[in-house]
């Protein structure tokens, strides 16, 4: 059985836990960072270490229990020449992270058992 923690839909990701009816068999904490090395670890990110530096940051910031995870957070963390007006870096690189994710899934990943994925949300970048 697959588990999504993650979903995807559009610009902004919202992290969230896996659907209420599967929450019994949801993948634990161990399972996800192996998942996410594994994810990270692959060709298709070998290109893009923005989008890696992201993807791993969100995730493991929803492991810790932050609920939402906002553009300037993720912007001061990770972009080291961070400027407020220019939080449209984070937006762009979560868009691209996405479609990356997505196309992994599509393809090598298809068979993987979690799914680490992104949806929007109007407050924040990530929010769980």
């Amino acid at each position: 059985m697959r588990h999504e923690f993650f979903r995807a839909e559009s610009d902004h990701p919202t992290l969230q836990q896996p659907a209420k009816p599967e929450l019994a068999n949801a993948p634990t904490h161990g399972e996800i960072r192996q998942q996410l090395d594994h994810i990270l670890s692959g060709k298709r990110f070998a290109g893009a270490p923005n989008q890696a530096r992201v993807l791993a940051f969100v995730v493991n910031s929803a492991l810790k229990g932050e609920t939402e995870i906002k553009e300037s957070t993720i912007a001061f963390e990770l972009f080291p020449c961070f400027l407020p007006d220019e939080s449209t870096n984070v937006r762009v690189t979560a868009f691209h992270l996405r479609h990356r994710l997505r196309t992994y899934y599509e393809q090598e990943g298809r068979y993987d058992r979690v799914i680490i994925s992104f949806i929007v949300s109007a407050k924040s970048v990530a929010q769980m």
